[in-house]
């Protein structure tokens, strides 16, 4: 029993070190509609067996169907809005990168739709990967804030 307990929690702790981030771009930054932008998905270097696999990214508005913008994104956990990318994900060593931190990334890099609400939206990402001696899939789910103008 003690054994099965120990596994589950370095199972755990291996997860919740994979975990992604939208490294670019930062949280408040403005994204103007038919300009690009780079997101940049960066995740620290994992020491156990661990495979990524792919990544979904979108851009969600927060402006409600009444035309009014929100001002609390996080009800928007479950949505993507506009589909930017979905495909493989295969980072690279980043080269300026301190040990210890998130070491890998990859950039896509995008155009704003035109017809997206201005106002507060979410670069919102999913990454599959699988993890640990028989490759359990694990999916995550992040985001940042960023404001659309015209």
């Amino acid at each position: 029993m003690t054994k099965s307990i120990l596994a589950l929690i370095a199972l755990a702790t291996s997860a919740y070190a994979q975990n992604a981030v939208i490294a670019s771009p930062s949280a408040g930054s403005t994204l103007r509609k038919g300009q690009s932008f780079t997101v940049e998905i960066a995740r620290p270097e994992f020491p156990a067996p661990s495979k990524d696999v792919s990544v979904v990214i979108g851009l969600q508005t927060c402006v409600l169907t009444d035309g009014s913008n929100s001002t609390d994104c996080s009800v928007l956990t479950q949505t993507f809005g506009f589909l930017l990318y979905s495909g493989d994900y295969t980072p690279t060593g980043h080269p300026d990168a301190p040990q210890g931190t998130f070491e890998d990334y990859q950039n896509f890099t995008f155009t704003v739709p035109t017809n997206i609400p201005t106002g507060q939206a979410q670069v919102k990402a999913a990454h599959l990967y699988l993890t640990g001696a028989g490759f359990i899939p694990v999916l995550e789910q992040f985001n940042v804030t960023v404001n659309v103008v015209n």
